[in-house]
């Protein structure tokens, strides 16, 4: 957390915005266990079927993250034509299969959040019974020797490793022989100089091995309409913006986008707060590679778009970062969105 803390910035909670982040990791890793001894089928809280046969299971909330998200509800819904099942690897071997020859998965980390980096080398692991090779981002590689400390039963036994580098590098561990699987965490342009040799899909696909990816995106947040008290108001307005600035922005799920109905009476109101609930915040210095360039862009294409958050001096400045910048919120009928 310290770490982290240092190379980002430091806001209102301190070194506790850095270290909440591990709850995550913590929650999961009590889950797996709870998975294992379950022989990988962990009974779900309620299982039902939608009227057009589709199965749905209900598996949140359990465990010790919802106490951070109240009144939220998690399912997963199965394929359709197909009943809920789980635990394939498990359930192979309690029936006596031999595991297999052994394979080796190639982690390419996250640069932006430790916990991913984290529960993708535990899932290679644990869920799909491969070796990891973990390539740190060098946008957050600090963490490698700490995630090698703290994984360092698995890395006596063999079962994990790290590396280091850039592109090059990555290049090389994809191409290798040896590398069975590989998992990224990261952008559709690294995606596709894997999978084509170039950031733009072109011609056939070079990599001929098993490749699974969590790609960034501009995830839209969908404010559903109703008859909302102002408590209701303010909380789902303060979760919007919490969703913008937890690790300044720099999130896969970062609320970038929010879908309102035009014709909702209290869209206003939502607004209004969602304004206010970031002028509230303090500004922050973006820290991801590239950012300036893309609040660049944002302005361009939005210029009427509000400045808001709040300077405090002698903070929001991680070393070699640019300036603290406010939040940008632009509405109408294109909006709003929020940089």
């Amino acid at each position: 957390a310290a770490a982290g803390a240092a190379a980002k910035g430091s806001y209102e909670g301190g070194i506790g915005d850095e270290m909440a982040t591990f709850t995550p990791v913590v929650s999961s890793i009590l889950e797996y266990r709870d998975s294992m001894l379950a022989g990988g089928q962990l009974q779900p809280l309620e299982v039902y079927r939608r009227p057009d046969g589709q199965q749905v299971a209900v598996v949140w909330p359990a465990g010790m993250i919802p106490a951070f998200f109240p009144n939220f509800v998690g399912e997963v819904w199965i394929q359709p034509g197909r009943d809920a099942s789980q635990g394939q690897i498990y359930r192979h071997k309690a029936q006596g299969g031999l595991p297999g020859p052994g394979s080796v998965a190639l982690v390419l980390g996250a640069g932006n959040q430790l916990p991913v980096v984290a529960l993708d080398i535990l899932h290679m692991l644990f869920a799909e019974d491969r070796v990891v090779l973990a390539k740190m981002n060098p946008v957050n590689d600090y963490y490698g020797p700490l995630l090698r400390q703290a994984f360092a039963p698995l890395v006596q036994r063999g079962c994990l490793e790290f590396v280091y580098g850039g592109a090059d590098v990555g290049a090389y561990c994809c191409q290798h022989e040896l590398v069975d699987a590989v998992h990224l965490t990261g952008s559709e342009a690294t995606y596709n100089s894997i999978m084509f040799g170039s950031p733009q899909p072109s011609g056939s696909v070079r990599l001929n091995k098993r490749v699974t990816a969590e790609l960034g995106n501009v995830t839209p947040y969908i404010i559903v309409p109703g008859p909302w008290s102002q408590a209701d108001v303010e909380y789902h307005a303060t979760s919007v913006a919490s969703g913008l600035a937890q690790n300044a922005g720099h999130n896969c799920i970062a609320a970038e986008l929010v879908i309102t109905d035009a014709s909702w009476p209290l869209r206003q109101a939502f607004l209004d707060a969602l304004a206010r609930c970031l002028d509230n915040l303090q500004c922050r210095a973006p820290w991801y590679p590239g950012s300036a360039e893309r609040i660049a862009a944002f302005k361009r294409r939005f210029p009427s778009a509000q400045a808001l958050g709040r300077p405090v001096a002698g903070k929001a400045q991680a070393h070699d970062h640019i300036p603290a910048q406010p939040w940008l919120l632009a509405t109408g009928a294109g909006g709003p969105l929020a940089s």
